[in-house]
């Protein structure tokens, strides 16, 4: 996770918390490559990002930002960094990278796609009240 201009532990300030994630048709693809690294589905993982991040803007989180990673990004930006796309920091470094007209705001707004690539509104997938 990237963390920018926002005070929080030890003081540091963040404006905002960039999230890196794979929408549905990459973390399949993620999943095939690095299985170890990906062990849920993606039964488990939307809901399970959603609560998390429900439970971060509740404890006044700063506004947080997904990062649509994709496999072929994350493994020329690895090569080019001389590291490995299963290094945190090195996931944390390419969600840096990622220009501003790439990333999603979270939670989307009003009748807007879902951050997670299905394709539907947000309202009618992971924004929807289970």
């Amino acid at each position: 996770d990237g963390r920018r201009d926002r005070r929080g532990a030890g003081g540091r300030f963040y404006r905002e918390l960039r999230v890196l994630i794979f929408q549905r048709g990459e973390r399949a693809e993620a999943r095939r490559r690095w299985p170890e690294q990906f062990p849920e589905s993606d039964a488990e993982y939307y809901p399970a990002a959603e609560r998390r991040w429900r439970e971060l803007a509740d404890h006044d989180a700063p506004t947080i930002r997904v990062v649509p990673a994709t496999v072929a990004g994350l493994l020329t930006f690895a090569e080019s960094s001389g590291g490995t796309v299963t290094d945190t920091e090195l996931r944390s470094r390419y969600a840096n990278t990622v220009p501003e007209e790439q990333l999603i705001t979270w939670p989307p707004p009003r009748n807007t796609p879902c951050w997670c690539g299905s394709g539907l509104k947000y309202k009618k997938c992971c924004g929807h009240p289970r």
